[in-house]
């Protein structure tokens, strides 16, 4: 068409036109390109981020821990992404502060982060009580119960020959036998007393033996006493009597009847004739002083027969 351009010109307006549709055409396809890329980049880290969330929020399986100690069970738990808490339990299989069981339970599987139970074995539910309780003072023997995984029941006492007083005798239940964790054991303490037993109607050396018994530790003092109502050699009595409480060791006194002895026998001398009386004598007497020494007194005028001699009168001295 007729223009008022000079040909030549219009033919490089026309080639300007077509290069920048060219350059703005190229322009868009890398635009293009680069916001196709992006949009991939952003959906990759997006799909990338809902992986690793789901990944971490994936379960895991819990790991095996039985018998290993506290410590090795709670790193083997933590590697596993797990949280630990721990608590403690009686266990009759497994020794004491190692790994009884989880929660939840080995193989099981369970979140990342959440938390799992350790439990860790406190031994046997079973307490044995020491044996060496015995002889020792209430204060040792309550601290070593405690120690066993005891507690201190009632107190009473009791009589005992070589524990010292307050000290423990034994226990209820018995010195050594098992019992529950926690539960309470009783203490028997000596009295520092014994009972007296009875002694008497034995012979010496059973009563020496009897006291000195191992159970019962008295001395025994013997005394002479003269009776005639028990067989000499008898033990029939005693101080402190039979089944009084003394303290230990003390004295007890025992009684041995000894026979009184005979009364002396009188002898001739001292004693006067069976056939002479006082009355007697003095009727010698008076014959003699009435009547001549040497001769025969007279008859008596009376008709009764004449006296008859009596007897030799003995002098003083001789009587």
């Amino acid at each position: 068409p007729h223009t008022n351009q000079h040909p030549v010109f219009a033919e490089e307006e026309a080639h300007g036109s077509e290069r920048r549709y060219k350059s703005n055409r190229g322009l868009i396809i890398l635009l293009t390109i680069i916001a196709l890329l992006a949009v991939g980049i952003a959906s990759f880290l997006v799909i990338r981020s809902i992986q690793t969330e789901a990944e971490k929020r994936a379960p895991v399986a819990v790991p095996k821990v039985l018998e290993m100690t506290e410590d090795d069970a709670r790193a083997a738990l933590r590697d596993a992404t797990f949280q630990v808490r721990v608590e403690h339990e009686f266990s009759d299989d497994v020794e004491q502060d190692k790994a009884t069981r989880t929660d939840p339970e080995e193989g099981a599987m369970a979140s990342k982060d959440s938390t799992v139970t350790l439990f860790i074995s406190d031994g046997s539910e079973q307490r044995t009580i020491p044996k060496d309780l015995a002889n020792q003072s209430e204060t040792a023997a309550r601290d070593a119960l405690r120690e066993a995984g005891l507690e201190v029941g009632e107190v009473s006492r009791k009589n005992s020959a070589t524990i010292p007083t307050d000290w423990v005798i034994g226990t209820t239940p018995e010195l050594g036998s098992k019992v529950k964790a926690g539960s309470e054991v009783d203490l028997i303490l000596s009295t520092g007393m014994v009972t007296v037993p009875v002694v008497t109607e034995m012979s010496r050396k059973e009563a020496e033996e009897k006291l000195g018994a191992e159970d019962i530790g008295l001395e025994a003092q013997f005394d002479e006493v003269v009776t005639a109502d028990y067989a000499e050699g008898t033990l029939f009595k005693q101080s402190p009597a039979a089944s009084e409480d003394v303290p230990q060791g003390s004295l007890v006194k025992i009684s041995v009847a000894k026979a009184p002895e005979p009364e002396p026998e009188p002898t001739e001398e001292s004693s006067p004739p069976e056939s002479e009386s006082p009355d007697s004598e003095e009727s010698d007497d008076s014959t003699e002083e009435s009547s001549p020494s040497g001769e025969d007194s007279p008859p008596s005028s009376g008709n009764g027969p004449p006296d008859r001699p009596g007897p030799p009168r003995e002098n003083g001295n001789d009587r």
